[in-house]
């Protein structure tokens, strides 16, 4: 973000505050929309993208009480889905976005960090490699 002008960095950052999105999303929809606002907005909420290094993972895996990390068994997939009340692409997709905010609530925030360990750790392991718990960190 150092080669943008600070016109565009003030953008990005208030994008991302608004959205509670990463950088590279916010990027990618100020750059789409030639940097304006209304439509970087307009494309963020119509074509939602989850990077698989989005935190949103952790909370979506969360809630599906996922029992191991990039692994949805079919129960875990329906009892999640069911559970955020979502039965449509567009349902999820607004899910999604709400998840951002949901690690803001501290409640929430504790229940997903101590979820994180476990949902982490290899499967028999008692603790997290030093290499993944950095990352997931």
């Amino acid at each position: 973000m150092h080669k943008l002008s600070r016109g565009h960095r003030d953008k990005v950052q208030q994008f991302i505050a608004i959205t509670g999105t990463s950088e590279k999303v916010a990027l990618q929809a100020l750059k789409a929309s030639d940097w304006h606002f209304e439509g970087a907005f307009d494309i963020f909420y119509t074509q939602p993208q989850v990077d698989p290094q989005d935190i949103v993972m952790l909370v979506l895996s969360w809630h599906m009480k996922a029992a191991t990390m990039c692994e949805f068994s079919k129960r875990e997939l329906m009892g999640g889905l069911q559970s955020l009340g979502v039965d449509s692409l567009e349902k999820l997709c607004e899910r999604i976005r709400y998840m951002h905010s949901e690690q803001k609530d501290e409640q929430k925030f504790h229940e997903i960090y101590n979820f994180a360990f476990g949902w982490a750790k290899e499967k028999g392991q008692k603790s997290l490699a030093l290499d993944t718990a950095i990352g997931m960190w």
